[in-house]
């Protein structure tokens, strides 16, 4: 048998990233880096996420800058190509965040649903609430309605004279 057939395919590595790439590499990750802490600073972006973003382009500074890390990655998962190892971390990626992304709006649509029924309650009792009071004050006049709140015993009342008619407090204009 074979034994060459058995090992690991060895996946040339280069020793660093042409100039070029590398150049663009950095730049790319070190402006991920800026525009996370802007967006934070701003608090447009939550700190929880801010690690997430930072921890990306800190994984992109090393990558760029040692190669052997990602071919080391390629020979153990026996990948063809480092290419393929880096579209294969980038789908996980994106797949973790969109199931953490799945999370939240599972959470945030449960919170939304409570709040609207609570909402709706609400609404409801204070319906009831003012269709109870106009009911039962209805026919009286204005200076004897009762106060719709009640003081506790322990603090003095303001006045014990009735309110006055909303009519009487007007003045008219002298021409």
């Amino acid at each position: 048998m074979n034994l060459a057939l058995l090992q690991p395919p060895t996946i040339p590595v280069q020793a660093s990233l042409p100039t070029p790439q590398l150049v663009l590499a950095l730049t790319l990750a070190f402006g991920v880096l800026v525009i996370v802490v802007e967006l934070v600073r701003r608090q447009k972006l939550r700190e929880e996420y801010a690690f997430l973003w930072m921890g990306t382009a800190g994984l992109l500074m090393v990558l760029a800058l040692d190669m052997d890390i990602l071919g080391w990655i390629a020979q153990v998962s026996q990948a063809e190509s480092l290419s393929s190892i880096l579209f294969f971390g980038a789908i996980v990626f994106l797949m973790l965040l969109s199931l953490q992304f799945s999370v939240r709006i599972t959470k945030l649509t449960f919170q939304n649903k409570c709040l609207s029924q609570r909402i709706a309650l609400l609404e409801q009792s204070l319906s009831d609430f003012t269709k109870t009071n106009f009911d039962d004050q209805e026919g009286t006049e204005a200076s004897t309605k009762e106060p719709i709140v009640t003081l506790p015993a322990n603090e003095p009342q303001a006045s014990s004279e009735p309110a006055q008619d909303s009519a009487s407090r007007r003045t008219e204009p002298t021409s």
